[in-house]
């Protein structure tokens, strides 16, 4: 609730260490609160003036010395936390130190009050007796005068009910009975016939029950007073603390707002630079708003934004402008990625400012505004003007509206300023610092688009977009016919400008799509080299190991038949003998098994040169030497991608390639593959063009593995992922037929493939 009170009164900073501040307690936070269950800091109510009257001698009510205990509660659990963390979380940490922690007070509190401030029996062994006694009368009072409207009595009474009077339990008689039932008269009724008697027997349990509760009444002012007395001790320190307690869960409401959209706290940058990346005005749906991209600072001091009414143009001033105030508050904004600066001021002029008791107009009310940000500019300022120069003559309007713009680079500051003078747009392309932008507008629906487009003048569109509302054909004509053909030049020369716009963006987007797919492709090969690697190392491995192992065996055989030769006579000569030629074939088998390859290997290695056309052994892949070989490895070009290979794992095609290299790498692989393979890939979910990388993966990996057919899900939908299907199996050539499911299996969710 303090938090409240401190978010509403927030104000941008203007100082560069307060900011940095700021965002850096904002980032602590984000952090904190991604990892631990926080104590709640909304339950704390600002009770600072009550902590300070304690301090002068004041009694406090039972519901404001709940209200301390709770806050002091609260920063105990904070002072706890944030203990262990002070390295990871050091302004966090340090706003905690301020937290003032009294567990024995807090327990006094916890223990006298409950949370409505209500005192409790407990509170003190007298206040138990006290309303012990005080419940106990009150049941005795309550039986006496009961016998009055159920007993004899009752035929005395007007009504056979019981009431208070003065804080009097009393019964009403009838006037004539008045002398049979003995008591105090309290009151009347307004007619006379009715009178309150307070019965004697009960008057007296009724005066032991006021002196039982003027004793509660005194010892529960004593408990109120005694916890006053201890938070009075410590009043200035607790206040003090519990101001704290506001700073920071404003703190931490920034840190949660930041995670209700996923927004950046934006990067450090130089004084007076702003770069957006998909940014959106923090007050529109975010599903709906279309997101804002641009960069100002260096060498583009101002933006001039042109384009339709309603297009959007406001809303972009606005959304630049929350951005840098938010940021000098150490918000969140909502973008992917921004970067922003420190701004010495921040100077707005949007919106209507006439004012009838001011006798002002809406040009009147512009130029005072604009006037002011003139007389106190400061370097590094943000300005921005909406409508710059309307509201008067067009010709004089422009004539002032450069004059104005013209005065604020001077001043160096940063503006954004949004216009339909055709005068300031030429002017805005031949001036340095200055650099156009329009909004977008779509020819064919005449609707605007809401699409920021830098580097390239808007045209207002007024006359398409008033025959869109509805005026009437003559009048568009008859408008069109008193334009001038300078202005219809230029108009048409605005319009092909923001189509040829159109035709650059999206040539850019297809060339960023393209990059982004030849990185990943060069991802993928770079990542089957390296597999590829580590199956010939291991192929070697275990080649070595099974040599190894014959070879020894044939040394053991050898020892024994020696040990025959000294024992043997001559007759059994000729059988050892035999023996031994058996041995030496078999280890010129074991030779011939590893000694192959690398002779030719290095026959192949010895040709080796630019331009050649090589072998790539872990790959049994061709490609091309891109320059000389040097320090023992070559760059070869392999399909998209281009890597550095040692020479012996090359082999020039020109040297016949050995059988078993391939033979047991192509095994090594297909038993690697196999073993890890799988009948099935499920795609929902995912986007078309990870999608698309998945299954050429999977299929390379499935026909790899010598699966004869596969089950592709990619479920029904708007049939975008079952179409990208259908692509790429058609155009693998290791398919030989799809077809979709059966009933059964999925059908038109799912595609079933068989490889030749």
């Amino acid at each position: 609730m303090l938090g409240r009170a401190f978010a509403s009164e927030l104000l941008p900073s203007f100082d560069p260490k307060v900011v940095e501040t700021r965002k850096a307690e904002t980032s602590e936070a984000i952090e904190l609160a991604n990892g631990d269950l926080l104590p709640p800091l909304g339950g704390i109510h600002d009770v600072r003036q009550a902590c300070i009257k304690a301090s002068k001698g004041g009694t406090l009510d039972g519901l404001t010395l709940y209200q301390i205990g709770f806050a002091m509660s609260v920063m105990r659990q904070w002072v706890q936390l944030l203990r262990s963390k002070s390295f990871q979380h050091p302004h966090l940490h340090e706003l905690s130190t301020t937290f003032f922690d009294d567990p024995k007070t807090v327990t006094a509190i916890f223990d006298s009050l409950d949370s409505g401030g209500e005192v409790l029996d407990s509170a003190s062994p007298e206040l138990g007796r006290l309303r012990k006694n005080i419940r106990n009368s009150t049941h005795r009072l309550t039986e006496k005068i009961n016998k009055y409207t159920t007993g004899a009595a009752r035929d005395y009474l007007s009504d056979p009910i019981v009431t208070q009077r003065n804080g009097r339990y009393v019964v009403p008689v009838k006037s004539e009975h008045r002398a049979k039932v003995k008591g105090i008269v309290h009151d009347s009724s307004s007619s006379g016939q009715t009178v309150y008697i307070e019965p004697m027997d009960v008057h007296e349990i009724g005066n032991a029950l006021r002196q039982a509760e003027a004793q509660e009444a005194a010892e529960v002012a004593r408990i109120l007073r005694n916890l006053s007395e201890r938070i009075g001790a410590n009043g200035g320190q607790i206040a003090v603390g519990i101001e704290s307690a506001g700073k920071l869960d404003l703190i931490l409401a920034k840190a949660r707002y930041g995670f209700s959209f996923n927004g950046d706290l934006a990067a450090s940058a130089p004084p007076g630079f702003i770069k957006i990346e998909r940014g959106r005005h923090p007050l529109l749906d975010e599903q709906v708003a279309v997101p804002l991209s641009l960069q100002i600072g260096g060498d583009v001091t101002t933006l001039l934004i042109t384009g339709p009414n309603t297009g959007g143009k406001t809303v972009t001033l606005k959304t630049v402008g929350l951005f840098v105030t938010m940021n000098q508050c150490g918000i969140p904004v909502p973008a992917s990625r921004t970067k922003i600066g420190m701004f010495s001021q921040i100077w707005a002029d949007i919106g209507d400012e006439q004012s009838l008791q001011q006798s002002l107009s809406t040009f009147s009310g512009h130029i005072r505004n604009i006037a002011e940000a003139i007389r106190s500019l400061t370097p590094n300022a943000l300005v921005l003007l909406d409508e710059v120069g309307a509201g008067t003559d067009p010709q004089e309007g422009a004539a002032l509206a450069r004059a104005v713009l013209i005065e604020l680079q001077r001043g160096k500051a940063i503006t954004v300023a949004s216009t339909h003078y055709g005068e300031l747009k030429l002017f805005a392309a031949n001036t340095e610092g200055f650099l156009n932008c329009s909004m977008e507008f779509d020819q064919k629906s005449l609707k605007p688009t809401y699409v920021f487009l830098e580097g390239t003048p808007g045209s207002s569109h007024a006359l398409k977009i008033a025959e869109r509302n509805g005026l009437p054909k003559r009048v568009i004509e008859l408008a069109q016919a008193d334009q001038g053909v300078e202005e219809k030049d230029i108009a048409a020369m605005l319009e092909q400008l923001e189509l040829a716009q159109k035709r650059a963006q999206k040539a850019q987007s297809e060339a960023d799509r393209l990059a982004h797919k030849l990185r990943e492709e060069e991802k993928r090969a770079a990542k089957a080299l390296e597999e590829a690697e580590r199956i010939r190392k291991t192929t070697k491995q275990a080649i070595v190991a099974e040599v190894e192992e014959e070879m020894r065996r044939i040394r053991v055989e050898s020892a024994e038949l020696f040990e025959q030769i000294k024992k043997a006579g001559a007759t059994s000569t000729n059988d050892i003998r035999e023996k031994l030629k058996t041995l030496q074939r078999r280890g010129a088998e074991v030779a011939d098994r590893v000694r192959p390859e690398e002779s030719q290997a290095a026959a192949g290695t010895a040709r080796i040169a630019k331009g050649q056309t090589v072998m790539v052994r872990n790959l049994n892949q061709k490609g091309l030497i891109l320059d000389d070989p040097k320090d023992g490895r070559a760059t070869v070009q392999v399909g998209p991608a281009k890597m550095k290979i040692a020479l012996e794992d090359l082999i020039s095609v020109e040297v016949p390639v050995p059988t078993k290299v391939i033979q047991k790498a192509s095994k090594g692989v297909i038993l690697q593959k196999a073993q890890t393979a799988h009948t099935e890939l499920d795609m929902r979910g995912v986007r078309a063009e990870e999608a698309e990388h998945l299954l050429e993966n999977f299929l390379d990996e499935s026909l790899l593995a010598g699966l004869e057919n596969v089950r592709i899900v990619h479920g029904k939908g708007e049939g975008i992922l079952r179409e990208m299907t259908r692509n790429c199996v058609r155009r693998h050539k290791g398919v030989q037929n799809y077809r979709d499911g059966d009933s059964n299996e999925g059908g038109h969710g799912v595609t079933i493939v068989t490889f030749k």
